[in-house]
């Protein structure tokens, strides 16, 4: 009878979180309705794009405005695995206007450290120094915080910054992992990555292809698995120590491994739902008991609401 009245009282409890969240966040709620067509469950994730919503609203990780900046970032990875190879940053400051005219050339990437593809890369399109101000200036005064709820990057300060770009033999091929605590749940290997010829397949962390399709973002059907993708696994899995998921991201030009970014709202949680992303919020959801949220200490009601979530997930946290 007494777990009987606990369920009813999580499900009481789960239910008027969802509301307080559609009542006083509405556009969030509107946006994820518009994108997936579907009703959210913040409060009880049942899926990877409700789990990611979750995360935006619940955890506060002190770590993720760390992971979301991509100048911060590299230091931190550094320090964990100081034999990875990290881009190397030639020059950063605050405004576009200040970057050297020599750096605005093929061989660099110009970038803003606070958001996500907010990139430009010379030896692909020739702007003009005016355009480049006036685009890195807007980009500067974006915010994913704002406009996707990504709470993270709002701590961030705002730079510019130039990067050399990775040596390359031919084409750059990424790498992404799902980190879970030290399991990677799935892997990406892609080429041409955020440019209209991009393709991509899914890899088992034992390097097997999975969800090949004959689409034509899908890489093709013999792509061999590049030569380091078990150095990036082994990276991935220290980097995800102690953490409930994040994405770690590799850069590899033919000649060395290079560490790329650290995501931690994937997609900002609004990719497709199949069998993959079904394995990620599985593997996630088993390390979610290393969450900040379910591990800090939480005043009422906040508290009420975080004992309902472990316990309406008492059998799959932690197996």
């Amino acid at each position: 009878m007494k777990t009987y009245l606990n369920l009813v009282s999580d499900i009481i409890i789960i239910f008027i979180v969802n509301c307080y969240i559609y009542v006083f966040y509405p556009l969030f709620t509107l946006q994820y309705i518009r994108k997936l067509k579907r009703i959210p469950n913040f409060a009880a994730p049942s899926r990877l794009s409700e789990l990611v919503q979750w995360r935006k609203l619940f955890d506060r990780n002190p770590l993720f405005p760390v992971f979301s900046d991509k100048l911060r970032s590299k230091e931190w990875v550094r320090e964990r695995c100081p034999t990875l190879a990290v881009p190397e940053t030639v020059w950063v400051g605050h405004r576009p206007e200040d970057i050297p005219q020599t750096l605005i050339a093929p061989g660099y990437v110009i970038k803003t450290n606070h958001s996500t593809s907010q990139n430009h890369f010379p030896h692909r399109e020739t702007w003009d120094r005016d355009a480049i101000n006036n685009c890195f200036n807007h980009w500067l005064e974006e915010s994913l915080a704002d406009e996707e709820g990504e709470w993270a990057y709002e701590p961030i300060e705002r730079r510019v910054f130039v990067e050399r770009l990775v040596p390359s033999n031919g084409s750059i091929i990424d790498m992404t992992f799902r980190g879970h605590n030290g399991n990677i749940s799935f892997a990406t290997i892609a080429t041409g990555f955020k440019t209209p010829e991009e393709r991509y397949s899914y890899y088992t962390p034992e390097g097997v292809r999975v969800e090949h399709n004959s689409g034509p973002n899908s890489l093709v059907v013999d792509f061999p698995l590049p030569p380091v993708f078990h150095e990036a696994l082994a990276y991935a899995k220290t980097l995800s120590l102690g953490i409930d998921y994040v994405r770690v991201d590799f850069i590899w030009g033919g000649d060395r491994l290079y560490f790329s970014e650290l995501t931690v709202y994937p997609g900002s949680g609004y990719g497709r739902n199949n069998a993959i992303s079904d394995k990620i919020f599985e593997s996630w959801l088993r390390a979610i008991p290393l969450s900040w949220f379910l591990k800090a200490q939480h005043l009422w009601p906040l508290s009420v609401y975080a004992s309902a979530f472990s316990r309406l997930y008492s059998g799959t946290l932690g197996s």
